[in-house]
């Protein structure tokens, strides 16, 4: 996971979140250049685990033109158990990370049954993050709406196993302390991305998609924030 193409590519070690995000915005701008951004997946579920990655995007070390694919470091995985699955104890949690170099990140939300009061309220709490509301379908073809995409849960999942078997995503394996009493260790959340089971609907089938494995609250988190550094970072011109 820790492989020696994304050690070259980011030409430093894989940093702990605790130790890497949290330095001043200053501090990294000297070393990151303007190379990077963060893109944070969070998957909510009432009455259910919510899961959130924070994924870090980097240009290719070695561009080969417009069409160069990006690389990833998983820096951050959480999961929180009920009852800390309660909106106000979820927005205070983000409130609390959305700080230094994740300001105005990009929060990609997974907009289920709960779409309408989960974006609501990170809106109207003027969280400092760019959201981006995601439906995740039994089956669809990818579509914007207003502000909201409509994406499939099998394009998730394969757009995110494309990039790891590409060798172009890796994981820091030394979380904080805080995270490790609720959540699977790293490399448990990177085979079940792997392995994923998933079959497709026929492409009318408009349901949302429901939870299938014990790991799908980090599994959708993390693939929303790949599939949306994909597909619509690439799309809207960020390197």
């Amino acid at each position: 996971m820790l492989s020696d193409l994304a050690r070259r590519a980011l030409a430093t070690p894989m940093f702990s979140f605790d130790l890497a995000l949290r330095q001043p915005q200053t501090q990294r701008a000297a070393s990151d250049a303007g190379n990077s951004c963060f893109l944070v997946g969070l998957s909510v579920s009432q009455g259910a685990p919510n899961g959130i990655a924070v994924l870090e995007r980097f240009k290719p070390p070695h561009p080969r033109g417009q069409g160069a694919a990006a690389i990833y470091a998983c820096r951050y995985l959480r999961r929180w158990l009920p009852p800390d699955t309660a909106y106000p104890v979820l927005l205070a949690e983000l409130a609390a990370m959305l700080t230094g170099p994740l300001v105005n990140c990009k929060l990609v939300v997974e907009a289920g049954t709960s779409i309408k009061p989960v974006v609501s309220m990170l809106r109207k709490h003027r969280l400092p993050a760019m959201i981006r509301p995601v439906e995740v379908k039994t089956s669809a073809e990818d579509a914007h709406a207003g502000d909201v995409w409509k994406v499939g849960k099998g394009t998730l999942i394969e757009t995110t196993r494309q990039v790891l078997q590409e060798d172009r995503m890796t994981f820091d394996e030394r979380m904080p302390r805080e995270v490790l009493a609720t959540t699977p260790p790293v490399r448990t959340v990177y085979q079940a991305l792997l392995t994923y089971p998933f079959e497709r609907a026929p492409a009318a089938n408009e349901a949302f998609a429901a939870r299938d494995g014990d790991y799908d609250d980090l599994v959708l988190a993390v693939a929303l924030a790949c599939w949306y550094g994909e597909r619509c970072q690439r799309t809207f011109g960020m390197f």
